[in-house]
């Protein structure tokens, strides 16, 4: 959008008017790698080698609730250590409870939301409506990398280094993505270290202090202005 705008004469170099972006931020106090709790895990039957998927939103056909059971369901049928935990309630709810393996929570918030991203080991999000990504951002701060659709977060996932970024609506390519983390714990491991340097760059604290920045901009252009002689 700000590319378009100065194509369209605004904001650029000698114009009265100047733009500048304002990212989207989370608390990264809240969502932290160190909200990882073994009691999340083991209190639904998962051991250190199980690989945990998450899900976390609308359970609508829009949001491809398909791509994710179906993704699931076959590495189960595999026999990988494969395990998933769903947060968020709709229309796909009740099948996706009945899927082996998989916990439904319905929703959570604060610190509850928190220890869910951060004792997971693969956001599985296969949504290609999202606006900005927000629950990709607080899986990558929460030290869980993502296999995301790239159109829609892959401005935040950088394929190989903090997670896979896939073409919409193709189940194949998720699967073979997500299979890749599944069984590479290696690559798996290092993945989550990686997430940091995006987080990095999203926090509230960051975000927040851009009005005050852009205001003393302003104010300096006025002054500036009206010194100038005319």
């Amino acid at each position: 959008m700000l590319d378009k705008l100065k194509t369209m004469g605004f904001g650029g170099e000698g114009t009265a008017t100047q733009y500048k972006e304002w990212g989207r931020g989370i608390d990264t106090k809240l969502f932290s790698p160190d909200r990882r709790s073994s009691e999340f895990r083991t209190s639904r039957g998962l051991s250190d080698d199980d690989v945990l998927l998450i899900w976390v939103g609308r359970l609508v056909p829009e949001k491809r609730p398909d791509i994710w059971m179906d993704v699931v369901q076959r590495l189960n049928d595999e026999g990988h250590a494969c395990k998933g935990v769903v947060v968020g309630h709709g229309f796909s709810q009740n099948e996706m409870a009945q899927l082996e393996n998989v916990h439904c929570l319905g929703w959570l918030s604060g610190v509850g939301l928190a220890e869910a991203y951060a004792s997971a080991d693969i956001l599985l999000f296969p949504s290609d409506v999202e606006t900005f990504g927000s629950v990709t951002l607080e899986a990558l701060a929460s030290g869980c990398p993502g296999v995301v659709e790239g159109g829609c977060s892959g401005h935040l996932v950088e394929s190989g280094f903090n997670g896979f970024t896939c073409t919409a609506g193709d189940g194949e390519e998720f699967y073979e993505a997500t299979k890749t983390l599944v069984t590479n714990s290696a690559l798996r491991a290092a993945l989550p270290g990686n997430t940091s340097v995006t987080k990095s760059c999203s926090r509230w604290q960051r975000i927040t202090k851009m009005p005050s920045r852009t205001t003393r901009i302003l104010s300096t252009s006025r002054t500036s202005s009206r010194s100038t002689p005319r």
